[in-house]
């Protein structure tokens, strides 16, 4: 509700947890019945269909209506991100 967005495009950062694929299931599970269009940012898993991917992630990540990033490690998460 708060994009103000029918259908809003929401992407998971799970880079803190390691993009773990349980987090990355139930987030999809989660938003996409409430009927948010989902992706997720793959830095350590295989990309599947609902990825986005790291060569492409700038121009994708400023096509989103909202960003969630997931717990875990912050300091690890800071440190690949300012990497890339």
């Amino acid at each position: 509700r708060l994009t103000g967005k029918a259908r809003p495009r929401i992407c998971y950062l799970a880079t803190p947890s390691g993009d773990l694929p349980a987090h990355l299931d139930k987030f999809h599970a989660a938003y996409g019945s409430m009927g948010c269009k989902t992706s997720h940012l793959a830095f350590f898993r295989q990309p599947d269909s609902r990825s986005i991917l790291v060569s492409d992630f700038r121009p994708r990540l400023l096509e989103q209506d909202a960003i969630y990033v997931g717990g875990g490690n912050t300091r690890s998460a800071l440190a690949v991100w300012r990497e890339w």
